[in-house]
């Protein structure tokens, strides 16, 4: 009952923190705000607290897609809690909030522990950390995409009202985008490094998808990032780029837990 009454809290937590940020965007408030961030800060600790009670369990770790899908939203909203502090990512919450309430009650109403549990070691959990992270930041990076993408459209509509006035500018918003995809790269590049090390007959059937997709995923990105340096892509190219990447690596990981 504890990890259910947590995660619970967590959800109200999460629930508070939305309706807070809504008040706060319609009266045009200025973020980051203490008050939101405090109500984070709050929900993503229960959050943490509430899904290690889940996935820990005497059979070893619960790596269900349920469960990875929260920790990939928890890990999501830390990284931008954090981020936040220095860089105007605040308004990504938006995205955030309803995508770890919908993880969340994913992870209490399909909590079945998978049939079999993989026992890991140092080399592997180093590639599962460096693989979230990487999927965390390049998540963030496609939700700052989006986020670009509509602030472009209303601004060539002259809709300079609402949400808009209180985004950075274009070319703020633009630069943090390409910051993130950098970061969240050079992770995937050394989880995928770690994975060809540590794990064993990386291409067998089970993983084959992941495997596939992922370098997929990454000769995007990679791809992106030369335009960049190369060519000066920027704009709706890179957007479009970066989304490609991002359903790529999605699949790679949900998709093949499914299959």
């Amino acid at each position: 009952m504890l990890p259910i009454l947590i995660n619970l809290l967590a959800l109200l937590a999460y629930a508070c923190a939305s309706c807070y940020l809504f008040l706060l965007l319609k009266h045009h408030k200025h973020l980051p705000n203490k008050g939101l961030t405090t109500v984070a800060i709050i929900g993503t600790t229960l959050h943490g607290v509430g899904l290690y009670l889940l996935m820990s369990l005497p059979q070893g770790i619960d790596l269900g897609i349920h469960n990875m899908a929260s920790l990939v939203a928890l890990s999501i909203s830390i990284l931008v809690l954090l981020s936040g502090l220095k860089k105007p990512l605040h308004t990504l919450f938006i995205f955030l909030f309803p995508l770890a309430i919908v993880s969340i009650a994913l992870s209490l109403w399909l909590n079945q522990p998978e049939p079999h549990f993989v026992a890991v070691n140092i080399g592997v959990s180093a590639h599962i950390l460096l693989s979230i992270i990487a999927y965390s930041l390049l998540t963030i990076a496609a939700l700052q995409a989006l986020a670009w993408s509509w602030q472009n459209n209303q601004l060539k509509q002259h809709r300079l009202t609402g949400i808009v006035q209180l985004l950075p500018s274009l070319q703020t918003m633009e630069l943090l985008m390409f910051e993130l995809v950098w970061a969240g790269a050079t992770l995937l590049t050394l989880g995928i490094v770690s994975g060809f090390i540590y794990i064993d007959n990386i291409f067998a059937q089970h993983l084959m998808h992941k495997t596939v997709l992922s370098l997929f995923a990454w000769l995007v990105f990679t791809g992106l990032l030369w335009g960049r340096h190369a060519l000066g892509w920027r704009g709706n190219t890179a957007v479009k780029w970066i989304l490609s990447g991002f359903c790529l690596l999605m699949l790679a990981y949900f998709g093949s837990k499914a299959v």
